[in-house]
């Protein structure tokens, strides 16, 4: 079995079974590893002895890290290029995912001749087609 991500509740959770150890453990490392996210895997307090060596050779706290981030001139566009370590299987290691996240006030302009209702948003897009340049994201 290839490093999955500790998030990844059936991979964690069958691995846990197989190794008879308590399931209700993995929402405790959820927490530990989302408070620390820099952490290591064996810092994650009072588990089993059993599930260090377990959560050490099949799971890392995080299976990608971001590579870069650029803003648009407006500063409502941000486009983040994230470098994927392991999986999802359709993806090669080391590919990059794209995600691009748009703020914007829904309450500007007018619908059906009234206000619009809504107010401050964020709209997050993930693509794998990577380098579409910024200003065509924001034109």
């Amino acid at each position: 079995m290839a490093i999955r991500s500790v998030f990844d509740s059936s991979a964690i959770r069958t691995e846990f079974e197989k190794a008879g150890i308590n399931t209700n453990f993995i929402h405790l490392i959820w927490k530990y590893v989302i408070q620390n996210p820099n952490c290591e895997l064996d810092e994650v307090p009072s588990l089993p002895a059993a599930a260090y060596p377990l959560l050490r050779s099949k799971f890392k706290p995080s299976t990608s890290t971001l590579h870069s981030v650029i803003e648009s001139s407006d500063e409502v566009t941000t486009k983040l290029l994230i470098k994927l370590q392991v999986f999802p299987p359709s993806l090669q290691n080391g590919a990059f995912v794209e995600a691009v996240i748009m703020r914007y006030d829904s309450r500007l302009g007018k619908y059906n001749g009234k206000p619009r209702p809504g107010g401050l948003r964020s709209t997050l897009c993930i693509s794998s087609q990577v380098f579409i340049p910024v200003s065509f994201l924001v034109s």
